[in-house]
Formats: structure tokens, sequence, C-alpha cells
């Protein structure tokens, strides 16, 4: 087991410059990024920099991080797993609402759309063109108000 004192570590927020040269300075690809009480937090290689230099436009979140999607079916029973996904931190949902009826789509949106991106897939028969409607309501209210969202909950559930 290598000692501490050997690991070849870095402070989050380091600059890449700083990293660069720890890392070339002990002739290493990775090096352990740690905490102010030593604990790890993640690992960052060469091959990090090597990419976001080749790939300068990749969707990144605000924090620099590549960002995560999940798809989830709008049926009964995804409620775990889609609580699940948000608490991991992703950023968007696709939710998958091909062969659910409005009533499951809109219990599962209606939950997160204040909190999370979430695209919907298109519509193929008349009630899911229903649904898909009601789902642009919703996104529309949340980008406008939190009581026009209450609005548009209340036509989800008057069209249910």
């Amino acid at each position: 087991m290598t000692p501490k004192e050997r690991l070849v570590t870095v402070r989050e927020g380091e600059a890449r410059e700083v990293v660069l040269a720890k890392m070339h300075e002990k002739r290493v690809e990775k090096a352990l990024v740690v905490d102010d009480e030593f604990h790890l937090i993640g690992m960052i290689t060469v091959k990090d920099f090597q990419k976001a230099e080749r790939k300068p436009n990749a969707c990144k979140d605000e924090q620099g991080r590549l960002r995560v999607g999940a798809a989830v079916g709008a049926g009964a029973g995804n409620e775990e797993r889609v609580d699940a996904l948000v608490a991991a931190g992703v950023d968007v949902l696709l939710i998958d609402s091909s062969t659910v009826t409005q009533k499951a789509f809109c219990s599962v949106s209606v939950k997160l759309v204040l909190n999370i991106r979430i695209c919907k897939s298109s519509a193929a028969t008349w009630q899911q063109l229903q649904v898909h409607a009601l789902w642009q309501k919703l996104v529309a209210a949340r980008l406008k108000s939190v009581s026009a969202l209450v609005l548009s909950v209340r036509l989800v559930s008057l069209l249910a």
C-alpha cells in the first residue's frame, strides 16, 4: 500500500497548471482529489485534460462537470427510481410516455417539474397527443411561475 506522503494529491478547485505540474513531476497519469480532511473526493487523469481540450463544447453544468441524463417510464412503480436519480444529481430526465395514460405520466412529471429539466418522448396516439399538450403547459408554467403551474395541475386533474 502506498503511504499517504507518496500519493499524488490535489485539492478541489486547484488550477489546471498546478495539477499537471504535480503529475509531470511525479511521472504519473492520475492524481487523487482530496478535501481539507484528506478525504477522497475524486480522481483526475491526464486524459481528462486531453478530452477537455479536444471537446471544449461538451455539455457541462455550472460546476464544469459533464451533464448526466437518464430515462424512466411514466408508469406506476418508477417513483423510487426517479427519486434516486434526482438525489444522485441527474441533470435531465427523459420520461417515456409512449405506453401509459396521461394520469400516470402527469403523476411523475408534476412532481419533478419544479426541480429538474425533463424531456418527454413524442406522442403517437390521440391520448398521448393530449398528454403532450398538457406537458407543454407544465413546462411553460415552470418557466413563468408557480401559480401558473398550479393552474396547469388543476387542468391535468380535470382531464385525467
